[in-house]
């Protein structure tokens, strides 16, 4: 609320107040940092229709005083942004507001380093019995820390030391925790804001060996886990952090513990998509090894079969997180191959905004469910062939997806429009544009579930007509093992389009409305498939087999 003391002023305490302000705050507005216009001849109308003077502490907390010690001027949309908090917390949140919607999954921790202008750099480690010393420059000043070094009760051996660092000397482990920084953060920056509230759990680190000077190792200081705790401290602009680093151990031993931790034991959450790109990585390392190892035959069933029991559960889940992060993110595999066209529009972190058509979950339930096979195959493996059957899955998938993407989502789905609450903001008389209305639709979690299957009933029949798809293969789920031809993909290109062109996406009537954004699958699959809700027809030609090949419904 602005000042009620400060429009009690006179005009001419107003102008000499903003002067001083003004000189205080070196003409910016305290929120935003833009140039705040003010001369002698300025109109006081015509400043106020633009700025505000408001408290940097509001005066519902105890000891903030209405006065110039606790005034800002403000561009008057700031102030709104700013709301009710203290005008400094409020920035910091807005600047990682602003960040997270420029920069989106981008956003990691060394991002967020990168936006605050911190180059890291490596430190000095020395061992010397059951200490560490550890040594880096602060201030242009050398400092020595002299650390316990701590064994682990278990016996592991993954000995570490806790330690205060500055902030430059941290670098993100974008291989351990690749994971987008997401909107809780905020609550974190208001949690550390003032010094009332310690932050209970230290971020973790490991230490990466690059090189040796005398008795000393120089290392880097890779954070792995606390990230989110870590961009808080930042953005409130502290200089250090409290670390627990690993100072011995293998990293594939405690990349997968860090893996389980966000996945099976489910300590920390990973966004699923995230735990895919983890677990991806965990299975590439130990399955190019095994390419790689002399001995054939080779295949990905006998790759699981080497590994001792115990591990084989935990492999089999890995496997999973390599096809569904290769099809994604396809030139993570293979930077020559072509980008999944769909991957935008897929919400690959938790958003209360949801914007975008597409959940993880649903990408799960169609395309990994109906046209990946998903378990370790028998087929022989040649390491050096560029014929690998997954290889060839992969690119079919990714083609069928980003097909999918151009006829449906690419400039006629609008991100900034969202997803949330579609259909109640169109109720509500919110202008939709049709294409995008359409999009919203099409990809609804259960109808979307429904087309799909019917697109690969469709596809197996092609194949199998055309010779390019065995009985067994096709029973088995092994749909996209071979390169299709240009005339096999024209004919999935008119699949996609009748579909697509179906008249039922933008229909008004609000029972298929209705039926099209149901929980249920199989009233979806009723409306699509035999075009009725409950026992009433409601549409001519059903979405079904016959429909999606072609077959005329009078036939």
């Amino acid at each position: 609320m602005p000042s009620r003391v400060f429009n009690s002023y006179s005009d001419k305490e107003k102008r000499e107040c903003i002067k001083k302000l003004l000189r205080v705050q070196h003409g910016k507005c305290l929120f935003c940092d833009r140039a705040i216009t003010y001369t002698d001849n300025t109109s006081l109308d015509d400043f106020f229709k633009e700025y505000e003077v408001d408290h940097i502490i509001p005066l519902t907390e105890e000891g903030a005083r209405d006065d110039d010690s606790n005034w800002a001027i403000l561009h008057k949309e700031c102030n709104r942004k700013k709301g009710g908090k203290p005008l400094f917390l409020a920035k910091r949140i807005y600047k990682f507001k602003r960040d997270k919607e420029k920069y989106g999954q981008k956003l990691t921790l060394g991002k967020v380093l990168e936006i605050h202008g911190i180059k890291s750099k490596p430190l000095f480690l020395k061992r010397l019995g059951e200490y560490a010393i550890v040594k880096y420059y602060e201030n242009a000043i050398e400092r020595e820390i002299k650390t316990p070094i701590l064994k682990d009760p278990a016996g592991s051996p993954f000995d570490s030391i806790f330690i205060s660092l500055p902030i430059e000397y941290i670098y993100h482990d974008a291989d351990l925790n690749p994971r987008p920084i997401d909107e809780n953060v905020v609550k974190l920056i208001e949690e550390f804001y003032e010094n009332k509230h310690p932050q209970l759990h230290v971020c973790l680190a490991r230490i990466e060996k690059i090189g040796k000077e005398n008795e000393w190792e120089q290392v880097k200081v890779l954070l792995f886990d606390g990230q989110h705790k870590a961009v808080a401290q930042i953005y409130n602009e502290r200089r250090k952090l409290l670390l627990r680093v690993f100072i011995n151990g293998s990293k594939r031993d405690l990349k997968e513990t860090n893996w389980r931790a966000h996945t099976d034991l489910r300590q920390i959450e990973f966004f699923r998509s995230i735990a895919a790109r983890v677990g991806s990585g965990l299975f590439a390392d130990k399955f190019k090894k095994y390419l790689n190892s002399p001995g054939k035959p080779k295949s990905e069933f006998l790759f699981v079969k080497s590994l001792p029991y115990p591990e084989r559960q935990q492999i089999k889940k890995e496997f999973l997180s390599w096809l569904k992060h290769g099809i994604l993110h396809p030139k993570d595999f293979d930077p020559d191959s072509e980008d999944n066209l769909m991957t935008p529009y897929i919400e690959e972190e938790k958003s209360r905004k949801r914007n975008k058509p597409i959940s993880y979950d649903a990408f799960e339930k169609t395309f990994i469910k109906f046209f990946v096979y998903r378990k370790p195959a028998t087929e022989e493996i040649d390491p050096d062939s560029e014929e690998y059957f997954r290889i060839i899955e992969r690119r079919n998938v990714v083609k069928l997806m980003s097909l999918i993407a151009q006829k449906v989502l690419i400039n006629k789905f609008d991100i900034n429009l969202g997803a949330y609450k579609l259909e109640e903001r169109l109720r509500k008389g919110e202008r939709i544009p049709e294409l995008h209305l359409k999009a919203y639709r099409i990809f609804r979690p259960k109808t979307f579930e429904v087309w799909c299957e019917v697109l690969r009933d469709g596809i197996v029949q092609l194949l199998k007509l055309r010779g390019e798809l065995s009985d067994t293969y096709a029973k088995e789920g092994k749909i996209f093992w071979r390169e299709l031809n240009d005339e096999t993909w024209e004919e999935i290109d008119k699949m996609l389009d009748r579909i697509f062109n179906h008249k039922i996406w933008l229909s008004d009537n609000p029972q298929i409305i209705e039926a099209i954004n149901s929980t249920r699958k199989e009233i979806c699959q009723k409306l699509l498939t035999e075009g009725k809700i409950d026992d009433t027809q409601v549409i001519d030609n059903p979405i079904n087999f016959r429909y999606i090949v072609g077959v005329p419904s009078s036939y």
